[in-house]
């Protein structure tokens, strides 16, 4: 009986594949990579993980394909539990080139995003005094 199933798959996808290419219906727009929900994986500084504060884990990021975004930030409390310190909505668009302009209070930031798999990071530099440091911040894809 199973022989016959697959059998009958098989006959099915040869058939329906065959289909007539000849038609000028446009393909369906590709949705951005950046569009998901994303959660906070890791933070590396000059190439070395640092060790991520639990509530920090609990960071999300949701990125909609109408081109709005939020951001919902963590903090623990006196007793050790992860409650909401923060969130911002906004806007954002794909500029080109890997980057992202991200809208929020009126306020436009441009950040370039890496995608790795089911990963993005984007990098920071930042300088204290004589110093200055190269921050990955990686998130997951849910």
């Amino acid at each position: 009986m199973k022989k016959i199933a697959l059998l009958l798959c098989a006959f099915t996808l040869i058939f329906t594949s065959c289909g007539n290419d000849d038609d000028d219906t446009p393909p369906a727009a590709t949705v951005d990579q950046f569009v998901g929900t994303w959660t906070f994986l890791k933070y590396i500084e000059n190439d070395e993980e640092q060790p991520a504060e639990p509530c920090d884990l609990e960071e999300t990021i949701v990125i909609s394909e109408n081109g709005s975004y939020s951001n919902v930030y963590f903090e623990e409390d006196n007793s050790g539990n992860c409650n909401q310190e923060d969130s911002i909505s906004g806007t954002w668009e794909n500029v080109g080139n890997g980057n992202y302009a991200l809208t929020y209070d009126g306020e436009t930031d441009t950040l370039q995003v890496f995608f790795e798999d089911n990963t993005f990071y984007v990098l920071e530099e930042t300088t204290f005094g004589d110093e200055t440091f190269e921050i990955k911040i990686v998130y997951i894809r849910n």
